[in-house]
């Protein structure tokens, strides 16, 4: 595939994700736990509400016209920077509280934000995942020489939160997932923009995709690591050194609140068989495991529970699942 005719192919990956980012902008509500919150509206649950951004009105009200995400991107555009500018970018932030001493801290039983769906977005979003990757199959298909393959594969892992399989209303959606979008929508810009013939294509999309890739920063560097796994009024959250990650389950029977549980009550014991997972989950051992070199579910669960917590969970074909020594409960 020549340079020039490399074009066509990513301003279609460039269009579907940027339509994908306003389908999730338009579904999604911003939220965070704040006890402090005195609303009849929101209860102890903060969340930046769509109807008071100017203009959301029309956009529902657009909603049976194809284009309406794109007639009305500066609407949903202006929820996206409001829900950034209160909770924060990147992971965000805990609201605070300025104490009588005037030391401002974090709001006590508060957690970072995170994104919510409900059931009926989920298939919103599914069809935009599933436009994805059909774009991606169909540009990779004609891409003979596998240029954009690392491309593609990065385009892949966001049509997804974490690399999932699927949306799911009962788990929370990292507040990271935005900014993800947005980092892969400027590496395609960038990929487009690349000007310099001399030089192999794709080793300067290698270069621009490792420029772009930011190592998970939130990785705990501590002697001993505490976490806790506990339940409030919004579902399961995990707790690290004394910081709420965030809601991982709505429902103490979702596969992942399940395997968190075992993780969790196993801690300081080593390493907890495979068996105890995929027979708590229902799991046959190839829907676990994975088969011809396929991750299995078990893999997919554990890269979710590894980016929020920011710790590393081992896992051993041959003695199971565990996390490090250095960690501990802290409750």
């Amino acid at each position: 595939m020549k340079r020039d005719d490399l074009r066509r192919p990513l301003k279609k990956l460039l269009n579907v994700v940027e339509q994908h980012r306003l389908v999730f902008l338009y579904v999604a509500e911003a939220v965070r736990e704040n006890p402090l919150v005195n609303s009849d509206r929101t209860g102890v649950t903060q969340t930046i509400l769509k109807r008071d951004i100017p203009g959301w009105n029309q956009v529902e009200e657009d909603r049976d016209n194809e284009s309406f995400l794109k007639d009305n991107q500066s609407v949903i555009e202006q929820f996206a920077q409001k829900a950034i500018s209160e909770f924060g970018s990147g992971s965000g932030c805990k609201p605070t509280v300025q104490r009588s001493d005037g030391k401002v801290v974090e709001v006590e039983g508060s957690s970072l934000p995170y994104w919510e769906i409900d059931q009926h977005d989920c298939k919103l979003l599914e069809n935009s995942s599933d436009i994805i990757i059909n774009t991606c199959a169909a540009v990779s298909s004609s891409d003979t020489n596998d240029i954009l393959r690392s491309l593609i594969e990065e385009i892949i892992y966001i049509s997804y939160d974490n690399g999932q399989q699927g949306w799911f209303y009962w788990l929370y959606i990292q507040w990271e997932y935005l900014t993800e979008l947005d980092k892969t929508i400027a590496l395609i810009k960038n990929v487009l923009n690349v000007v310099a013939p001399a030089d192999p294509i794709s080793e300067i999309i290698n270069d621009l995709i490792a420029q772009t890739k930011n190592s998970n920063p939130h990785i705990v560097a501590v002697d001993n690591i505490a976490v806790g796994f506990i339940k409030r009024d919004s579902g399961w959250h995990w707790i690290v050194n004394g910081v709420d990650r965030g809601r991982i389950s709505k429902r103490d029977d979702s596969i992942i609140c399940k395997i968190s549980k075992i993780l969790y009550d196993q801690i300081e014991f080593g390493w907890t068989p495979h068996k105890t997972f995929y027979q708590n989950t229902g799991w046959t051992k190839d829907e676990y495991f994975g088969v011809h070199n396929q991750p299995g579910r078990m893999q997919k669960q554990l890269t979710i529970l590894r980016k929020m917590l920011g710790v590393e969970i081992s896992f051993n074909k041959e003695l199971g699942v565990r996390f490090p020594e250095n960690v501990v409960k802290s409750n």
